[in-house]
C-alpha cells in the first residue's frame, strides 16, 4: 500500500512541469522536451526520496521517535510528554527539541493515525518539492537547459537524499529557506511584492526548525535587506516592513531565547513558551567563552568536514561518497569563482552569496557537524550547479561527459544505500526494538525491562504503545529532572535497564549480543533482528 502511494507523490510531484507546458496557449516542441526531461529527472529524484521510506533507514533513531511521540500526543492530547499545552518548544529529553516539524505532522497523524511511513513523509515531500522549486528558480534565472542541470545535481546530491529520507525534525530548516531565497528572486523578477511578504514569513516560522535559525534568521535577513536597498532593488520602507514580518512570526520564538538565556519562567498563555531544565543551546555555541577561539576552532572543524565530507556520524553520510560525492570540490570551486565574477548580472547569484556568508557566520558560533550547520549545505549544492552550468558554457562535450560519471555515482550510491549502508546503521536506529515492544504487548508480565544500551529507550516505549502523556507524568521516575539527556528509570512496572539475573515472571528486551551473558536455560528467547525477548 505504501509503495503505491510513494509512486503516485512522485509522479504528481513531477507532472507540474508537463501540466504547465500543457496549459499554455502557446507551445512548442522544444519545450515539451525540457517538460519531459525534467519529469524524467524529477520522478527519479522524488522517487528515491520517498520510496519505502517506511523501512529504509532500518530502524528508528531517538529523535525521530521523539517527533513522533510528540505529535501524536498534541494531535490527541494537546500536550506533549512534559505536559506543556501547545509548546513553541518541546522539553523533550529536557535541553528541548524543535517544534515545527511535530506541527507540521498533527494533520497527517489526524488523517491517517502515526507509524513510520506518516513520521517520515512530510521530509520525503518536502525533499521532493525542493527538486521543483529548484528546477523554475534555475530555469528562471538563467535557461532551460542551466535549469536542467541544476535540477540534476540536486536531485543526486547525497546529503539532501539522506536527509529527505527520515524524520530528523531539524533537516526542514534548509529547504525553507531555500523557499524563501526562491520567492526573494521571483518577487524581484516579477515585480510582485506578495512574494516577498511570503518569504518573510517563511523566514519567520523557520526559527522554529531548528536552534541555529535564532542566528541565521537575523543575520542573513538584514544583510540580504542591505545588499537589495543598496542596489536599489527594494526601498528602506519595504525592507524595514519585511524584516518586521519576520520579527513578528517569530516573537514567540525570541521570547523562548529570552527566557532560557536569562533562565526565567515558563509563560502559559494561549500556547506555552516553555523554560528548558536544561539549556543545551549556550553549550553548544561560541556564545560563552572565548568567542575568537572558539570560532576558529569551529572554522577548522568546519574545513575538516568540507574536505572529508563526513563528520564521523554514519547517519550523516556514506564514507565513499560524501555530502556530494568526492570529486565535487574542484566544481565547487569553479562554481563559487563563477558566481563571484557573475554576481551583478544575475541577482540570484548574490542572494547564494549572502545564504554561504550568513551560514558561514553560524558555523564560526556553533560547534559544527553536518546536522548542526545543515543550512550552509544548500549553498554549496548551488555552487555545484554552477560549476557545472560553468563547465557546459566553455565545454558541452566536457559537461555531458561529467554528468554521466556523476550519475553512475549515483547509480552506486543508491545501490550502497539501499544495501550495506543499512547494516552500518541499524546499531544506531536500534533495528529490530518496535518489533521486540510490540510482541511483548501480548503477555502477561510482573514487570517488562528494556535495555538502557538503546538510547533513551523510553522514548520507544512510548511511541510504540502510544502511551498517553497523562499516564507517563504520572508513572514516570526520573533520575535527575534537570540534565540536557534525563534518565528516565521507570514508567509504572516497565524499567529501563536489565537486572543481573533474570527472574521468572518478569519480560527482558536486551541486545541480542547480550543474552550470552544471562543464565536463560528456563526462558524463551525469541530474537528481532538486533533485540531478542527473553521470558
Amino acid at each position: 500500500m505504501f509503495l503505491v502511494f510513494e509512486i503516485i507523490i512522485s509522479i504528481i510531484i513531477s507532472s507540474i512541469p508537463l501540466v504547465g507546458y500543457y496549459l499554455k496557449k502557446k507551445k512548442d516542441k522544444s519545450e515539451l522536451l525540457f517538460s519531459l526531461l525534467s519529469f524524467l529527472i524529477l520522478f527519479i529524484g522524488c522517487l528515491i526520496r520517498i520510496i519505502l521510506i517506511e523501512r529504509y533507514p532500518v530502524g528508528l533513531n531517538q529523535d525521530e521517535a521523539s517527533i513522533g511521540y510528540e505529535a501524536y500526543s498534541l494531535s490527541k492530547y494537546g500536550i506533549d510528554r512534559n505536559g506543556m499545552f501547545f509548546p513553541i518548544h518541546f522539553i523533550a529529553w529536557g535541553s528541548g527539541q524543535n517544534v515545527l516539524y511535530a506541527y507540521i505532522l498533527i494533520p497527517f497523524i489526524k488523517l491517517f493515525g502515526i507509524n513510520n511511513f506518516i513520521l517520515r513523509l512530510p521530509m520525503a515531500v518536502v525533499g521532493c518539492l525542493t527538486l521543483l522549486v529548484s528546477y523554475f528558480l534555475f530555469s528562471n534565472a538563467f535557461t532551460k537547459k542551466n535549469g536542467l542541470i541544476f535540477l540534476f545535481v540536486f536531485s543526486i546530491t547525497p546529503w539532501h537524499i539522506m536527509k529527505s529520507r527520515w524524520a530528523l525534525e531539524s533537516n526542514i530548516f534548509p529547504d525553507l529557506i531555500f523557499y524563501s531565497i526562491s520567492l526573494i528572486y521571483f518577487s524581484l523578477k516579477s515585480n510582485k511584492k506578495r512574494y516577498f511578504i511570503i518569504s518573510s514569513i517563511i523566514l519567520g516560522i523557520s526559527t522554529y526548525a531548528y536552534g541555529t535559525s535564532y542566528l541565521f534568521v537575523p543575520i542573513f535577513s538584514v544583510i540580504t535587506y542591505l545588499y537589495l536597498v543598496l542596489l536599489k532593488k527594494i526601498s528602506i520602507k519595504d525592507s524595514l516592513i519585511y524584516i518586521s514580518i519576520t520579527t513578528i512570526v517569530s516573537i514567540p520564538m525570541i521570547i523562548f531565547v529570552i527566557i532560557n538565556y536569562f533562565n526565567l519562567n515558563t509563560i502559559r498563555f494561549l500556547i506555552t513558551i516553555p523554560k528548558l531544565y536544561s539549556n543545551r543551546f549556550t553549550s553548544l555555541t561560541s556564545i560563552n567563552g572565548n568567542v575568537f577561539t572558539n570560532g576558529l576552532n569551529n572554522f577548522k572543524m568546519f574545513m575538516s568536514i568540507l574536505t572529508y565530507q563526513s563528520d564521523g556520524f554514519v547517519l550523516n553520510y556514506i564514507p565513499m561518497f560524501g555530502l556530494f560525492y568526492k570529486c565535487s570540490l574542484p566544481i565547487m570551486v569553479i562554481g563559487f569563482i563563477y558566481s563571484l565574477v557573475n554576481r551583478r548580472k544575475n541577482i540570484l547569484l548574490g542572494l547564494n552569496n549572502l545564504l554561504f556568508i550568513s551560514s558561514l557566520m553560524v558555523v564560526l558560533f556553533t560547534e559544527p557537524n553536518i546536522n548542526r550547520i545543515n543550512i550552509i549545505w544548500i549553498s554549496f549544492i548551488i555552487y555545484l550547479g554552477l560549476g557545472f552550468v560553468s563547465i557546459y558554457n566553455l565545454r558541452k562535450f566536457a559537461s555531458y561527459l561529467l554528468m554521466s560519471i556523476y550519475f553512475v555515482l549515483f547509480i552506486f550510491f543508491i545501490y550502497n544505500y539501499f544495501n550495506d549502508y543499512q547494516s552500518d546503521i541499524e546499531k544506531y536506529m536500534f533495528n529490530g526494538l518496535e518489533d521486540a515492544i510490540i510482541f511483548t504487548n501480548k503477555m502477561n508480565y510482573d514487570k517488562l525491562y528494556i535495555t538502557n544500551q538503546v538510547n533513551q529507550p523510553y522514548i520507544y516505549y512510548l511511541y510504540y504503545n502510544r502511551i498517553s502523556a497523562d499516564y507517563y507524568m504520572k508513572e514516570v521516575v526520573i533520575k535527575d529532572k534537570y540534565v540536557a539527556f534525563q534518565d528516565v528509570k521507570s514508567i509504572d512496572n516497565v524499567y529501563f535497564f536489565v537486572p543481573n539475573k533474570l527472574k521468572s515472571g518478569n519480560v527482558y528486551i536486551l541486545d541480542k549480543n547480550m543474552v550470552r551473558k544471562y543464565d536463560v536455560d528456563n526462558f524463551k528467547v525469541i530474537t528481532f533482528n538486533n533485540y531478542s525477548v527473553i521470558y
